[in-house]
């Protein structure tokens, strides 16, 4: 029997469970889940599943961020966890340390959340994806494994530098996300992750941020191979929105600025503000098409051959 850690309740002391373990790690790799996910990536059913978090929070393990209360039909929703300090130390106690998807900054369960939003959003399509790859052979690679053969002390703060119509612009990118797959004969890609929740497609500067300012930093972030800096032989960009009338704009941008590339990928993704509720899991994002600039539309799981097109790229299919 492990040994009992943590406060005791009036029923006695809190028994550390394997259940308890895998909860607690999973919160730790991501920061941010629904109660949904965590249903899906654990095999868990969803009553079980809500007796076990209610129990974990009477506990003190996890909490809920109060900033999802402001998200449309929050009180009918599945809600988001969180692991506590006093989470991560049971975690740290019994030798546990998951490798992280996510980079979101990990802060005290009382400091607000900025950009909660965009962080859910982020959270929402990585756990999607690891999701979707169940049952195919690949295996999700997260960003805190490929940094273990970087180069430099931040190797996620990637620079750039490019030329635009006279201009000279540089600067330091950091991804949303980055991870990779793993194939099952033992290939792997790599990819960063962009959520493009509120961020205008273009400026008429480079001063602040745009889509069009990121398409043409990664394009020179790849032609320079300043990826590599990360430990990850070869990258590719996911761009994700919350509408298809945007991921086809960004596409077309891609197609306006570089004509073809395979460097560039494109989708929609349901988000809380368009549904009006929160999102389901959504792994299908993973065998869904992708829209790219001047190919045909590819699923994330599959190593495809590039062959250019003469029309227009193939519009990629909604997320249901």
């Amino acid at each position: 029997m492990a040994k009992p850690t943590g406060k005791p309740r009036v029923t006695g002391y809190h028994i550390i469970t394997s259940e308890m373990l895998e909860t607690l790690e999973l919160l730790a790799r991501y920061k941010y889940l629904r109660s949904s996910f965590i249903e899906q990536l654990l095999g868990v059913d969803k009553r079980a599943m809500n007796y076990r978090l209610q129990l974990r929070r009477e506990q003190g393990y996890v909490y809920k961020p109060k900033e999802q209360r402001r998200g449309y039909n929050s009180l009918h929703s599945p809600r988001i966890h969180a692991i506590t300090k006093k989470g991560e130390q049971v975690l740290i106690d019994h030798d546990r340390h998951p490798l992280r998807v996510t980079q979101l900054d990990r802060k005290p369960s009382y400091w607000p959340a900025r950009n909660f939003t965009h962080s859910m959003m982020i959270c929402d399509v990585l756990a999607s994806i690891e999701i979707g790859l169940k049952g195919t052979g690949c295996r999700l690679i997260p960003w805190t494994e490929i940094i273990e053969r970087a180069t430099v002390d931040d190797p996620v703060r990637l620079p750039f530098s490019f030329t635009y119509e006279g201009r000279n612009v540089t600067g330091k990118l950091v991804p949303d996300g980055l991870f990779g797959i793993q194939y099952p004969d033992g290939k792997a890609s790599f990819f960063a992750l962009e959520t493009e929740h509120g961020q205008p497609l273009t400026r008429s500067h480079f001063n602040s941020g745009s889509t069009k300012k990121k398409l043409l930093a990664y394009k020179a972030i790849i032609d320079a191979k300043t990826y590599q800096q990360t430990g990850a032989p070869n990258l590719r960009v996911l761009f994700v929105a919350p509408t298809r009338v945007r991921s086809e704009n960004m596409a077309a941008l891609a197609v306006d600025l570089f004509n073809t590339t395979t460097n560039f990928l494109f989708h929609d993704v349901p988000v809380q503000e368009i549904l009006l509720d929160a999102p389901p899991p959504f792994p299908n994002l993973v065998t869904s098409h992708w829209m790219r600039a001047g190919y045909d539309a590819i699923p994330l799981y599959s190593e495809v051959s590039d062959v250019p097109k003469t029309q227009k790229p193939t519009q990629a299919r909604q997320v249901d």
